[in-house]
This record gives structure tokens, sequence and C-alpha cells, in this order.
């Protein structure tokens, strides 16, 4: 919305700051503007009747009208019809090798390390890590999966945790949730940041730089990665500490549930490259 002067609001700006990148995204994949608008209209309704329900029982087109600023009719097109955004499954396979990683129950005393689990049988430890998670899950079918995404092997002394991260593969959509969930909670931080609701804030850093020589970008790569790993298998530790479900001990805590979260992420292109991304 613009003022008298045809200036955009402060809030304008800060809108089309966030939005260039992802319209970026979408003229590289030929994503076009009339597209680009439907699908916004639909996002609008969906994240409104989130946010409706966050705070209200009763989700009507009267309300999402009223906090979108979409016609009525559009919403009713919308959401009557029930045509929400597509969103990949839930990251099972991250929650249990999670829970598997950092459990007590699921490691050796001595050495912290995931234990090599029983996996035949209703009974079996694997049955029972994947219980932890969910009473819901089929073990089996969770045992199916985590073999095929190869994050953990069957061996002669049980099945073993080869990989501590979910490989996506070609599940293209499944990685672009991820990035849609790091985005919303990166917002959140900085927004939190910005309006200085206390002292402490949220983690904000960003490291740069822009006269590396070409040659070393594939040796780099692999050291921010390494050291990547390394940090957030340090925050795991840490934070499992306080988490009800890996802890038997804070499991009956009458204490209300929180969130935290940690990401981060590493980019090189050549000077000739990142002028064209920009």
């Amino acid at each position: 919305m613009k003022r008298g002067d045809d200036t955009p609001s402060p809030m304008a700006q800060v809108i089309g700051l966030m939005l260039k990148p992802v319209i970026r995204f979408s003229i590289r994949k030929g994503f076009l503007f009339q597209e680009f608008s439907k699908i916004a209209r639909s996002a609008f309704v969906e994240v409104a009747e989130e946010e409706i329900l966050k705070t209200q029982s009763k989700v009507n087109v009267s309300r999402i009208s009223v906090l979108t600023g979409l016609y009525r009719n559009d919403v009713a097109n919308i959401y009557t019809h029930k045509t929400p955004l597509p969103t990949a499954p839930q990251n099972v396979l991250g929650k249990v090798i999670v829970q598997w990683e950092q459990d007590k129950r699921f490691r050796h005393k001595e050495t912290g390390e995931p234990k090599v689990l029983t996996f035949e049988g209703d009974n079996s430890e694997f049955f029972q890590l994947v219980r932890k998670v969910s009473k819901h899950l089929n073990p089996a079918t969770v045992l199916f999966e985590i073999q095929r995404n190869r994050a953990a092997d069957r061996t002669p002394k049980g099945l073993k945790l080869v990989r501590r991260t979910v490989a996506y593969g070609n599940m293209e959509l499944k990685g672009y949730e991820l990035l849609s969930k790091d985005l919303d909670d990166l917002i959140s931080a900085v927004s939190y940041n910005l309006e200085r609701k206390d002292e402490i804030g949220y983690l904000h850093l960003r490291t740069d730089y822009d006269n590396v020589c070409r040659k070393d970008i594939p040796e780099i790569r692999k050291w921010l990665i390494l050291q990547g790993k390394a940090f957030h298998k340090r925050v795991r530790d840490y934070l499992s500490q306080y988490d009800k479900d890996l802890n038997p001990d804070l499991s009956e805590s009458k204490e209300p549930s929180a969130r935290v979260s940690l990401g981060s992420f590493s980019f090189s292109a050549d000077i000739e490259e990142w002028m064209r991304l920009e």
C-alpha cells in the first residue's frame, strides 16, 4: 500500500525485499506472474486459517477475508473447495533418527554413540524406539523407509545407524518444505531482534568473503560442511538434555513445552555468477 506521495510504506519496502529472492527463484524456474498470483492467494488463505486457529476455534470465509483483504468470493473459492498448497509429509525419519541419536535408552553408556538395535519382532529395540516417537506409527513401515533411505543398515548384530540426516534424493518438494520452515523461523527471529523484545534476542549471524580464490572453493565447501555437521552435533547433544521426549526424568514434567530451532547453510559462487544471481 502506497502513501499520498507514491512512496512505498516502510512495510511495503520490507515485504518487497523479502519477496525478491522468491521472485528471482520463480523467474529462473519459468514460473509466471499469473501462477504466482494464484498461488499467493491460496497461501494467504491457508496462512490466515492457521493464524485464526491459534487464537480461535472457528474459521470462516468472513474472518479470512478480513484478515487477508481478499474478496469473499475469492476466499470462498479457495477455502470452501479445499484447494490448499501441497505440502510434503512430516519428517518421520528425521524424528526417529534424532531419538535414536539422543535418547539415553538407545545409546551406549560408555561411548554415548547410538546403539546397534534389534529390529525383528514387536518387542525389538527398534520398534520400541519408533513408539517413543509416536504410538501411531507403524514400526515395520519406518524400518523399511529408514533402510531405503540408507540411514541405517542391517548387520549381523542388528540395525546400525550409519547416517544421522535424512537424504532427500529426488524428493524435491520435501527439500523445499525444509527451506520454507527455515525461512519462517529466520523471519521470526530477525523480526524479534529488530523489535528489541528482550535483551537476549536470537542468533542471526552472517559471514561473507567476496575475494576468495576460485580454485579453493571445493576445499572450503567441504570444510564448511564438516564444521557445520560437527557444530549441529554439539547443539543436538546440548538441547537433548532439555527435551522431554528424550529424557524419561523430564517426561512427567508439567512445565509447558517450547520449540528451539537452529538452522545454518553455506553458499559460494563465482563473482560473475554471483552478479547474475543478484
